[in-house]
């Protein structure tokens, strides 16, 4: 049977004991090995076969700032298959919470004139070293995995970099930037979307009220282009605070909109829109 984000984050209680009850034996989790990958792969997708991505998908990390709580991740595809892709499952083995989101592209991705392979950057929570993983999953449910290590942690339970009062006056503000470049091509586009949210992991000190500030995070974004979706994410407590993505789509028509809607786990719901500059 296949496990959810949201399933993930309804055992997260029970997780977050667990590794509380490592730390305070002083004990230090090590890497996660081959045996639980394949137990991780069980519990997401069942007995279904996960082939090493040699067609091209790809992902990168990048730990050199050396802060956990907003790792830089960097998925490729190539332009031959983006049509035929339909879900990337964003993966951190050693995270309490492994899934950190599963992005679903709608007909307003795949179904673009060719500009050349397709990025989607974003930024992630890391608990401690481990292997970070894509699995892309196509139209007729191949899954395909593409993974990278990243050598940095304590993401999860790091305290926010931002004054909480101010961070909650901006709750929900959304930034959309796109921009275009005929000499890449002529439909190419490249977006940003800023979401502004704590995003909560469950795990980080209150240091006013004691003990842990509760979880709170966005759980779901629908990205559209004139009503037609690019994507869905959804995402929750190891994206890091104020989600960010950075990708490349095809849009050949005039007057573009790109929407975007996200949805945290209070019900809150936020919106905006933009259009391309050169």
């Amino acid at each position: 049977m296949r496990t959810t984000t949201r399933s993930w984050t309804t055992n997260f209680a029970m997780l977050l004991a667990a590794c509380c009850l490592l730390i305070s034996a002083g004990t230090t989790p090590g890497f996660a090995t081959d045996e639980e990958w394949e137990s991780l792969r069980s519990d997401i997708f069942g007995d279904r076969p996960v082939a090493a991505a040699t067609n091209g998908y790809k992902i990168f990390v990048d730990d050199s700032l050396k802060d956990p709580a907003m790792l830089p991740v960097s998925i490729r595809i190539p332009e031959d298959l983006v049509a035929t892709t339909s879900k990337v499952h964003l993966l951190v083995d050693n995270n309490p919470v492994p899934v950190v989101s599963v992005i679903t592209f709608g007909p307003g991705y795949r179904n673009g004139i060719g500009i050349g392979e397709r990025n989607f950057d974003t930024r992630i929570r890391m608990d401690r070293y481990s292997k970070v993983r894509a699995v892309f999953e196509t139209v007729d449910g191949k899954l395909f995995m593409a993974n990278a290590f990243a050598a940095t942690g304590g993401g999860c339970s790091s305290p926010s970099a931002k004054d909480m009062d101010k961070a909650l006056a901006h709750l929900g503000r959304i930034k959309v930037k796109i921009q275009q470049q005929a000499a890449i091509a002529q439909e190419w586009r490249d977006a940003i979307v800023m979401i502004r949210h704590p995003n909560f992991t469950g795990m980080q000190p209150d240091s006013k009220k004691g003990g842990f500030t509760p979880a709170w995070f966005v759980e779901k974004i629908d990205v559209s282009l004139n009503g037609d979706i690019v994507f869905s994410i959804d995402g929750g407590i190891s994206l890091s605070e104020d989600p960010n993505f950075r990708f490349t789509y095809a849009d050949g028509g005039e007057n573009s909109v790109l929407s975007v809607t996200a949805i945290d786990s209070k019900g809150k719901q936020f919106s905006a829109s933009g259009s391309p500059s050169s």
